[in-house]
């Protein structure tokens, strides 16, 4: 009798404990603390600009080199193609030769690609050489872009390279 009378509050008091501690364990994740998959990340206002400008425009598709940003805007009567449907080498130097080739510019026509763009990366994920963000990996394929005689840029972006295919 002794015995019961000694861990009936015990026992009790149990799942009070363990629920003090589990809130105590999550409270740094519901407080933002925690980085990763529990950080927020917020929409750079270049990309609500660039979904507004293709939001306003008829049918056509976005070509986004070397790949599509998580915040890249696409859709139904607005498709994004990444520069792999293209080409399988992603490195600037095969996107380089890609772009700078004669029919190029006939072959995006056909598949109606009006905008061929280059992200910035926010999120510091795309642009990697040896598992780490390098930003001259980055500046490589907004200098390509730039230097393409065919395309004409789309004014308002700093960060975000958006060049127009003039024959769409």
């Amino acid at each position: 009798q002794v015995s019961t009378r000694f861990f009936k509050p015990i026992i009790q008091l149990f799942p009070v404990v363990v629920i003090i501690l589990y809130g105590f364990l999550l409270f740094p994740a519901f407080s933002g603390q925690i980085g990763g998959t529990f950080r927020t990340t917020t929409m750079p206002a270049e990309y609500r600009e660039l979904s507004k400008l293709i939001e306003n425009s008829p049918s056509f598709r976005t070509l986004w080199i070397p790949q599509r940003q998580r915040f890249g805007y696409f859709s139904l009567s607005h498709p994004a193609m990444d520069g792999r449907a293209f080409i399988k080498d992603e490195t600037p130097s095969a996107m380089a030769q890609f772009l700078h080739q004669p029919d190029t510019q006939i072959v995006l026509a056909r598949y109606r690609v009006k905008y061929v763009i280059v992200p910035f990366d926010s999120e510091k994920e795309m642009f990697v050489s040896d598992r780490r963000y390098d930003p001259a990996v980055e500046k490589s394929y907004h200098s390509l872009l730039l230097s393409t005689p065919w395309l004409t840029r789309v004014s308002g972006f700093e960060r975000l390279t958006v060049m127009e295919n003039p024959t769409i």
